[in-house]
């Protein structure tokens, strides 16, 4: 959860900078930004060279600026509330996210609220599929931050929890 930072040109949230002949990337897994604010890339920004890709993160944008500088490499079941990101079927969506706080777990998160986009939005993928799997990565991904288990849930579907 990356909540109320600011920038004073871009990246608000998280910057992924090119330094030299190596550029720099950004895997956001599971992420949840708001309110986080600059002119530009409110959430994220980049410099030319450099990528950012997202996987089942919420996006929802601070005062001024855009969500994104520049669109997100790579996207899986991730939303956000302005078509900056150019997330596709995931632009321009409704957002609806708790105050930050301690929601059941040791640190202060962001819960997503009823009719927010992203609830039970993910889905179970094969860590095989993704193309930079992270170390420790269990065999089947999860819930995303915006799912929640619940007693409807198959039985053994959730291997991975989400930080909400």
């Amino acid at each position: 959860t990356l909540n109320g930072n600011a920038a004073s040109v871009a990246g608000g949230g998280v910057y992924a900078a090119a330094s030299g002949v190596t550029p720099g990337s950004v895997f956001a897994v599971y992420a949840t930004l708001s309110h986080n604010t600059a002119p530009t890339g409110g959430a994220f920004g980049q410099d030319a060279g450099a990528s950012i890709s997202v996987f089942d993160t919420l996006i929802q944008g601070g005062a001024g600026g855009s969500d994104c500088s520049s669109v997100v490499a790579s996207v899986h079941a991730s939303f956000a509330d302005d078509a900056s990101c150019g997330l596709g079927a995931g632009d321009d969506a409704s957002i609806l996210l708790s105050s930050l706080g301690l929601h059941g777990g040791r640190t202060r998160t962001l819960v997503p609220l009823a009719g927010s986009a992203g609830i039970d939005a993910a889905i179970t993928v094969p860590a095989a599929s993704i193309s930079r799997p992270l170390p420790n990565m269990p065999s089947t991904w999860g819930c995303a931050v915006k799912c929640r288990a619940t007693a409807a849930s198959a039985p053994g579907s959730i291997r991975s929890a989400a930080l909400i």
